[in-house]
């Protein structure tokens, strides 16, 4: 009897600790910025109260961080699922870049507290690593003639970056930008810093 109890009441923090996370990741995700994330909106959201929070969270640093580990473990089963059904290494990798550049787009304020300067996502870097990895197996494959691929991988990672957190013009300004198509292009600039033989 007292083992079942505690059973149960550790699946009851578990579900109280990511029903905590998914208020603060709605929150994030409907425009709130992560660095002003505070207990008393996240309780709202959640429908609890506030000082339920701290047993799980001792700190709204440590909220923030798992906030980012969901969206880090979010953006890797959106890739995994981009990857599914490519057949080659270049597919691997568009699929990649397109998964990213999706989320991106998708969890505008996420991906802004993922690649933060103020250190919430201590993975982010690794993302250059993964890029390297799959520009690496192109190569390999005949698929690319990078002949530096850590350089051209990190030039592929900040244009990501850039064509990612540039915001959409307005249709007054689309004329002196160019093409909106931004799939488009975001495919273009992955195939040409990435090397890609056509």
């Amino acid at each position: 009897m007292p083992q079942s109890h505690v059973r149960n009441s550790r699946g009851e923090g578990e579900k109280l600790r990511a029903l905590i996370v998914g208020a603060a990741v709605a929150l994030v995700d409907e425009g709130t910025e992560a660095a002003a994330l505070s207990l008393r909106a996240i309780a709202r959201k959640g429908g609890i109260s506030a000082p339920s929070i701290y047993p799980h969270f001792a700190s709204l640093d440590l909220l923030r961080a798992a906030v980012v580990d969901a969206s880090f473990i979010e953006l890797q089963g959106d890739i995994l699922a981009a990857q599914r059904d490519a057949s080659s290494p270049s597919d691997a990798l568009l699929a990649t870049c397109g998964a990213y550049f999706a989320f991106g787009r998708s969890h505008v304020e996420r991906y802004r507290a993922m690649f933060s300067p103020d250190g919430y996502g201590p993975e982010s870097g690794n993302s250059l690593e993964f890029l390297e990895r799959l520009i690496a197996g192109c190569v390999a494959a005949g698929e690319s003639t990078s002949s530096d691929v850590h350089g051209d991988a990190f030039l592929l990672w900040a244009a990501m970056h850039g064509m990612t957190t540039i915001p959409r013009p307005s249709r007054r300004e689309d004329w002196r930008l160019g093409a909106s198509d931004r799939d488009a292009l975001f495919e273009r600039m992955v195939r040409r810093l990435a090397r890609l033989v056509d």
